[in-house]
């Protein structure tokens, strides 16, 4: 059954998968499991974790490099991933050794960079890589979605949210279609920076909508929301911080 990325959530969920992964790398099976978990998140293409248990001994070696931080999982840690042929792939996964609590369940669990491997498969489908080099999803035939990017993102901050009235987010809670009709109405196809914005009159967002953009104070408004900090690039395009949830009209 067709998965739409923008109807997976925010934060994210982890949810055991019972499909059959498989990794391979220079002609060895590094991860080959039925007891994975996966991670979804809004825009993404599943992530998923193998249980160390099922990953091959002696396939993964610490990486050099620091770490990274997720805010809803935790400090992640990274593996090069060691080949039947002997090649060693730097950096080409991670795992949580101690997670926030919502995220125990993937707690050293191993995670692969498809893109990185010779070949990763669920349940026999190859798997495409997610473009950009820091996200790691698994994209198949049931993934739909915009995820090849490159996008341009405005992120409401935390105070923009607390803004919204609770009968608004109520609302959006159980109507689906409406929540991701305001997710696709922060996004533009293409990577476009503060600087491209200024010369725009509107862009149209992936919500199918012309999105108005002006020049006031020296900043760039867009749809009556003031970005606050332009041009955070991402892997996949760029992101605007702005100061204001943008609501479509029905």
């Amino acid at each position: 059954m067709p998965e739409s990325v923008w109807d997976y959530p925010r934060p994210p969920r982890i949810e055991p998968s019972g499909r059959r992964v498989r990794v391979v790398l220079g002609g060895a099976v590094i991860a080959d499991t039925i007891r994975a978990h996966r991670v979804l998140e809004t825009s993404h293409p599943p992530v998923y974790y193998a249980p160390l248990e099922d990953v091959a001994p002696g396939s993964l070696e610490p990486s050099r490099g620091p770490g990274s931080f997720c805010e809803w999982k935790g400090e992640a840690t990274y593996f090069d991933v060691v080949g039947g042929d002997g090649r060693r792939v730097e950096r080409a996964a991670w795992t949580y050794p101690d997670p926030t609590p919502a995220f125990e369940a993937i707690r050293d669990a191993v995670a692969f960079y498809p893109g990185l491997m010779d070949e990763c498969t669920l349940d026999g489908e190859l798997v495409e890589a997610q473009p950009g080099g820091f996200y790691g999803g698994w994209i198949t035939s049931e993934v739909v979605g915009p995820v090849n990017g490159p996008f341009t993102a405005f992120a409401p901050t935390d105070a923009a949210f607390a803004k919204v009235s609770q009968a608004t987010l109520a609302a959006l809670a159980k109507n689906k279609a409406k929540l991701r009709a305001v997710l696709l109405n922060h996004g533009v196809k293409g990577k476009v920076t503060a600087a491209q914005a200024m010369k725009l009159h509107s862009a149209k967002t992936l919500e199918g909508k012309a999105l108005s953009i002006r020049v006031g104070g020296g900043k760039v408004i867009v749809g009556g929301a003031t970005v606050i900090k332009p041009n955070v690039t991402a892997c996949n395009g760029v992101m605007h911080v702005i100061n204001k949830v943008l609501i479509p009209d029905s």
